[in-house]
């Protein structure tokens, strides 16, 4: 038999500074149905475990006095058997890509370790090793996540940059510096290319992985900053507008970072513009400002449907300024999860 119980859980948030306690009410639902809701909240690191056993403990004490006795037994029950689901297997980095297994120094380690100096076809591939649930180095079976484009939408992104062969690349979220290691393998050798990351820490990640990979200094030129607070440095650096911008940084600055380069005349006609990740978690302004027009049934976060709708969706989309196709691919490194890059060229 199963039991619908209403039970009230405690999650446990480890953070770089402090460890957060986070409430949840689960309302009344099957214990099948309380097991999948708590998967998703499962955390990685001995330590959050460690913390989650510790809660384990007080469970007994706690649930007594917020419970009926009649329910109480069943409801510690399933409270034990959620927590210890957590314990057994870490959390998979969510879809959309809101925390990762490790960190970017733990990937550069890896990299060095294992990469060819040298040879930027081996970093990359390095880089898919340590991130890929199909290779060897895995957390309990599973690869240890980052937020990298990945191999499926790499592939798309530099056939693209071998299609238009463009003469100057603005890239906004370097991150570790994957998909720029990818960029330069396509582009031509005299074409610019400029990459923007606001975190200091991965740019700093990113730097040291370029130069082992071999990258001659003046190849890259990364930025470190937000786009907003570096267009005047950039405008006076490389003063023509970009042949070809990648997005792939925070998804509800897409929109806003876009008209920023419109309105600075940073594009011109012909840009390409690709997105990422703008199904799964969405970029749902930013599609409006292309003229994606909503299709029935569309979610605009991680819409699991959205092979489905395929037949509803144009091929094609027209704005004023742009035109724009939808490729789908797999969020990275997650075959299951749908999702898709925008490819828009300016008019």
């Amino acid at each position: 038999r199963t039991w619908s119980v209403e039970l009230r859980t405690w999650s446990v948030e480890l953070r770089t500074w402090s460890v957060e306690l986070r409430f949840e009410r689960t309302r009344t639902r099957p214990v099948s149905s309380m097991l999948h809701r708590q998967r998703s909240a499962c955390f990685t690191g001995h330590t959050a475990r460690a913390l989650t056993l510790l809660l384990v403990a007080l469970i007994p004490a706690a649930l007594p006095a917020a419970l009926p006795a009649a329910v109480s037994r069943r409801a510690f029950g399933a409270a034990c058997a959620t927590s210890a689901f957590c314990l057994l297997r870490p959390r998979r980095a969510s879809a959309a890509g809101a925390s990762q297994y490790s960190t970017a120094e733990d990937l550069l380690a890896y990299v060095q370790k294992y990469a060819v100096r040298g040879n930027v076809s081996s970093v990359i591939a390095a880089i898919d090793s340590f991130s890929s649930p199909e290779n060897e180095n895995k957390i309990d079976g599973w690869g240890r996540w980052m937020m990298n484009v990945g191999p499926a939408k790499g592939e798309i992104y530099e056939n693209l940059i071998r299609q238009y062969q463009p003469t100057s690349v603005l890239e906004v979220g370097t991150f570790c510096g994957y998909s720029a290691l990818r960029t330069i393998r396509a582009l031509p050798a005299d074409a610019t290319f400029v990459t923007i990351e606001k975190d200091p820490r991965t740019a700093a990640v990113a730097s040291a992985m370029f130069e082992f990979a071999g990258v001659p200094a003046g190849r890259i030129n990364l930025v470190i900053g937000a786009l907003n607070e570096r267009f005047a440095e950039i405008q006076r650096q490389f003063k023509q507008p970009f042949d070809f911008v990648l997005f792939d940084h925070w998804k509800p600055e897409y929109a806003p970072d876009l008209k920023r380069l419109e309105q600075r005349r940073m594009l011109r006609k012909g840009t390409v513009l690709v997105a990422d990740n703008v199904i799964c978690p969405g970029a749902p302004s930013l599609l409006a400002d292309l003229g994606v027009t909503p299709w029935p049934g569309w979610d605009l976060e991680c819409d699991e449907n959205f092979l489905e709708t395929r037949a509803q969706r144009r091929e094609v989309y027209e704005s004023r300024a742009w035109s724009t196709r939808l490729i789908e691919v797999p969020f990275e490194y997650r075959p299951d999860q749908p999702d898709a890059m925008s490819v828009s060229v300016r008019k």
